[in-house]
């Protein structure tokens, strides 16, 4: 049935139907991609797309049990004596060039902010409820909803980032969608995927990390229902250029910033001397390629 309303779900990940139908509680909705299993990383990004998936198996996960596995995977990676962190801080350090401070300190703020009470409070902000992500839910101020998963999402990490695809990818998840993420040499994002995998290992077939080769795979983009792609401007280009209409892109390209302080601000010895370090902090991580590293400080 066409839907009669369509609003954005959280992260750009799902579509919300409200549907007029009195029989919609015992409708269940149905995956467009159904899926045969495969591990959590893949070689073949066209293997993936051309397989036939079952379905319905991540429709019928509820969402607070996703959420949930995303928190206790993120909360084993945010502790630094966790093995599996301490390989990957290596070999993303390796890859980089980055010091391993630096790794550690980009690792601390992924994974302290994906606990399930943040991810939670985003989707309700969204979408006024985390049961409109299960079945038609009443929400307090809006029409009775369901938000219908997009489909089969690719995530392209730029080069000189560290897990910049691992929160998008966790808003796609709970939202349901089949999500691929082109994996850096470091396998950030399929080692994480591993530890999801064992808190849910239901998600094992809706959830693939692989090497990216570039315009090998570019082809196979077209196949995706969204691709999220962070990185220069001439590269998003040649990436958009692949896509068919069908797909959204949504990119995320080159940026740059700066910042302000007030003279209130300097008014305090103690206040100074520490928005001082904040902007030395700013200005040296990750080499200023970060795009909230300081550019410009007024």
């Amino acid at each position: 049935m066409t839907p009669s309303r369509t609003c954005r779900a959280a992260n750009d990940t799902g579509d919300c139907h409200r549907r007029n139908d009195p029989e919609e509680k015992s409708r269940r909705p149905v995956t467009a991609h159904p899926q045969t299993p495969l591990p959590c990383r893949s070689e073949n990004l066209g293997e993936w797309n051309a397989a036939p998936m079952k379905d319905e198996v991540v429709m019928r996960i509820p969402v607070r049990q996703i959420i949930a596995a995303i928190g206790a995977a993120a909360a084993r990676w945010n502790d630094r004596r966790f093995e599996v962190r301490q390989r990957t801080r290596e070999a993303v350090a390796a890859r980089t060039g980055y010091s391993l401070a630096t790794v550690e300190y980009a690792f601390d703020r992924i994974f302290e902010i994906l606990t399930a009470n943040r991810i939670a409070a985003v989707i309700v902000d969204e979408l006024g409820s985390l049961e409109v992500l299960d079945d038609f839910t009443q929400r307090a101020g809006r029409p009775r909803a369901y938000a219908l998963p997009l489909g089969r999402l690719c995530i392209i990490a730029s080069r000189t980032t560290i897990g910049v695809a691992l929160v998008p990818a966790a808003f796609a998840i709970a939202a349901k969608c089949y999500v691929v993420v082109k994996d850096r040499e470091d396998e950030l994002t399929g080692a994480f995927f591993d530890t999801l995998c064992e808190e849910l290992p239901e998600l094992r077939d809706a959830v693939r990390a692989r090497p990216w080769r570039s315009d090998a795979d570019a082809g196979d983009l077209a196949d995706f229902d969204c691709v999220v792609a962070f990185g220069e401007n001439a590269t998003l280009q040649r990436i958009a250029e692949r896509l068919t209409p069908r797909t959204r892109f949504i990119p995320f390209g080159t940026k740059a910033s700066a910042g302000y302080i007030t003279r209130e601000a300097l008014s305090d010895d103690a206040a100074a001397a520490e928005l001082a370090r904040r902007a030395a902090l700013d200005i040296v991580l990750y080499e200023g390629e970060g795009c909230l590293s300081l550019h410009s400080l007024l």
